[in-house]
């Protein structure tokens, strides 16, 4: 299902103008659908991540994986 907008990975659009992507893409600040990192979970109009997937951190904008010490029967680990 795709919009008015000429934007492929537009869903939804007003007017012309996109207002929601497909999954996997975010709506920048031009209202164009951009590709989103893999491992963000969202993304803020500019492309940063603002929430990682499990085992990732948000560091820079990005998401990085978290590292645990490897300590024998920890569940869960916080610094």
């Amino acid at each position: 299902m795709h919009s008015s907008s000429n934007d492929p990975n537009c869903m939804t659009a007003i007017n012309g103008t996109c207002n929601s992507c497909a999954l996997g893409y975010y709506l920048n600040y031009e209202f164009s659908c951009k590709l989103m990192n893999p491992i963000c979970k969202s993304t803020d109009s500019y492309g940063n991540c603002k929430d990682c997937y499990q085992g990732y951190i948000v560091s820079n904008n990005t998401c990085i994986i978290l590292n645990t010490p490897n300590i024998p029967y920890c569940r869960t680990f916080s610094e």
